[in-house]
């Protein structure tokens, strides 16, 4: 099976026969996926840290505000499904959540106020209404399962 080498700039995984090596005049040797990371890190200099769409910044910020765990994009797919489904939370907020840990609503409806409000993508206001509609939602789940207990 042929070896994968990680993209320089975001962390992909590039297949052999994709993607470009530039080598600089020190000997250093890039491997990019795309033109995009090509551009971004040796046209506008940007730092791969600092850019929020690559994978060091995802496990930096993972690193900081929870466990982190390489997920492929299968698994993050379906997991990312079900933290959309809760009310208030878009992809991105998800994502985030994802990234630091949280990986169901319940995990989502456990946490407190203060580990929600870490997460950078989210924020004190975004976890309070988070917070305060999974309460909700969570009362209206015990209301109907008392209910169907009672008429079983």
């Amino acid at each position: 099976m042929p070896l994968t080498k990680p993209c320089s700039f975001c962390g992909a995984e590039i297949e052999p026969g994709t993607g470009k090596m530039y080598v600089l005049r020190d000997g250093t040797i890039h491997f990019f996926g795309s033109g995009k990371c090509q551009k971004n890190f040796l046209k506008l200099k940007r730092i791969p840290l600092r850019t929020r769409w690559t994978r060091t910044y995802a496990l930096t910020r993972a690193k900081v505000a929870g466990p982190a765990k390489e997920l492929s994009e299968a698994d993050l797919k379906p997991l990312l499904a079900k933290l959309t489904k809760l009310p208030g939370v878009t992809p991105k907020i998800g994502r985030a959540l994802l990234i630091a840990g949280f990986k169901t609503p319940e995990d989502v409806r456990k946490a407190t106020l203060e580990d929600l409000s870490r997460i950078p993508e989210v924020g004190d206001e975004i976890a309070r209404r988070i917070k305060r509609i999974s309460e909700r939602t969570e009362e209206v789940v015990e209301a109907k399962t008392r209910t169907r207990q009672k008429a079983g």
